[in-house]
């Protein structure tokens, strides 16, 4: 006879998936993680993987956004804080691009493309929607223009290729990140963005 699960358990297996596998995303990167992967790092049965999530892709693609909207969540925080404009794009970047727990260094679009392509066309749409809206966003965040917000779209992913550079040094790396760093907060300065001054 199966076990039977309360409510509180499927929420605690569900955080341990989420936790796990973010760091398996750190660890392995998106193509290398496969469902055994997973159910090892929680703990329990490939059955009762899915029974969470119908495939590895519907996983994997959940904890990112997950991840994402937390972090976007952290973001609002940030940019609400009483600094000055520069130091408030600086500590954005630095939070997504060069933080040690940040997941957006083990993650490239190209991934994510893969994971969407075999994943049902509904999530494909859901994506669309949500790269228009942070896209908004952060238009909002730095109160920018849509041409000078491209020039950052652009610079930025410089910033995730530097990120997830591993054929250099992490001083190098760390050296390049800030250098990017700056000079993009110096250019969303000197456009007028952000604008609490």
């Amino acid at each position: 006879m199966p076990k039977i699960v309360t409510e509180q358990e499927r929420e605690n297996i569900k955080e341990s998936i989420y936790e796990k596998t973010k760091q398996l995303i750190k660890d392995k990167g998106i193509k290398a993680i496969i469902v055994n992967d997973i159910v090892q790092s929680v703990g329990i049965g490939k059955g009762s993987f899915y029974t969470y999530y119908p495939s590895r892709e519907a996983c994997l693609y959940e904890v990112i956004k997950r991840y994402e909207r937390e972090t976007f969540t952290q973001i609002e925080e940030m940019m609400s804080s009483a600094q000055t404009d520069k130091e408030r794009v600086i500590q954005l970047l630095k939070k997504i691009f060069a933080s040690p727990d940040s997941l957006f260094t083990s993650i490239n679009q190209f991934d994510v493309e893969v994971l969407l392509r075999k994943l049902p066309p509904e999530y494909m749409v859901a994506e669309k929607e949500k790269m228009h809206n942070n896209f908004q966003r952060a238009l909002q965040f730095l109160n920018l223009n849509e041409q000078c917000m491209e020039t950052v779209a652009i610079l930025t992913d410089c910033l995730s290729h530097a990120a997830n550079s591993h054929s250099y040094s992490q001083e190098g790396i760390n050296a390049s990140l800030d250098i990017l760093i700056n000079a993009i907060a110096n250019y969303v300065t000197e456009q007028g963005g952000v604008g609490n001054e």
